[in-house]
């Protein structure tokens, strides 16, 4: 199987940052096209859009953010200025967008209806019965282009010339640079196995020796605590649960429409499909 190229940034999302970001606030000014205002609030509300990027830090997605959100009011501001809305396709493409939504949030408020208190117990509790503990570890990662930026890192370790904390600020391309290099607590199937068998032979408080190669890089890694991993709580699990079962949901709404609605079928010919309509 062919490798796919881990870049910095992809590496940061799909480990997660455990480190808060530090920025103003959701009012700051991040970018401006011909003087129209991006905020760190619309990086927010776009991060929120992508289902696999809403646990992510700001911070370990904020570049490519910016820039989608950069490009967008380009050609949005472009599309405005050919007065694309007027057009009669655009029109069109409207009524369906709005036609479909309509007929989604229909759906999910009547499959939510469906869904009780004692319905997300009993599932959190056949999944909480499921559950395996696995060890995880506190890691934190300076990553570096070239094996020599790796090494002169692992010296400057070595001698103690500067913190681990330091050297991540001063050297590491990746987004979580300004937090020391901190990751969080990771189990091994979330690190590219390469950084996680390293990481996992480190003891508490240790550095990896010599540069850890992975495609897009070379890293140096610190050891912080191992444990075992916890099932979450009802409380921390409710909303995930209730959104899983109100999918689940849906398909008994849509049978429950289907089954007491009148449905004729007809041929190509237009004449009547002795067939009966599925319910």
């Amino acid at each position: 199987m062919k490798k796919k190229r881990l870049s910095a940034i992809a590496l940061a999302v799909v480990m997660g940052v455990g480190a808060k970001a530090a920025y103003a606030g959701a009012t700051t000014v991040v970018a401006k096209v011909n003087d129209k205002k991006i905020t760190l609030k619309q990086l927010e509300d776009q991060k929120q859009l992508v289902p696999m990027l809403k646990g992510a830090q700001i911070e370990a997605i904020f570049a490519p953010l910016r820039e989608q959100a950069v490009m967008g009011e380009i050609i949005s501001q472009a599309a405005d200025k050919a007065d694309i809305s007027k057009e009669a396709e655009f029109k069109k493409k409207i009524a369906e967008i709005r036609k479909g939504l309509i007929r989604e949030m229909y759906l999910m408020r009547e499959a939510r209806k469906l869904v009780s208190k004692k319905d997300i117990e009993a599932r959190y509790n056949d999944l909480k019965s499921k559950f395996k503990a696995e060890e995880e570890i506190d890691v934190s990662l300076i990553a570096v282009k070239t094996e020599k930026e790796a090494t002169d890192v692992v010296d400057a370790l070595k001698k103690k010339a500067k913190t681990f904390e330091v050297l991540a600020q001063e050297k590491s391309m990746l987004p979580n640079a300004k937090a020391g290099g901190k990751v969080g607590f990771q189990v091994k199937g979330a690190l590219p196995p390469a950084l996680a068998g390293a990481a996992f032979a480190l003891k508490k408080g240790d550095f990896t020796k010599k540069p850890v190669k992975v495609d897009g890089g070379f890293f140096v890694l610190k050891a912080g605590e191992k444990r075992m991993t916890k099932a979450p709580s009802i409380e921390e699990a409710t909303g995930q649960i209730e959104e899983m079962l109100v999918s689940e949901k849906v398909k008994e709404v849509v049978q429950k429409l289907r089954s007491t609605s009148k449905v004729e079928l007809f041929k190509l010919d237009g004449t009547p499909d002795a067939v009966p309509a599925k319910s």
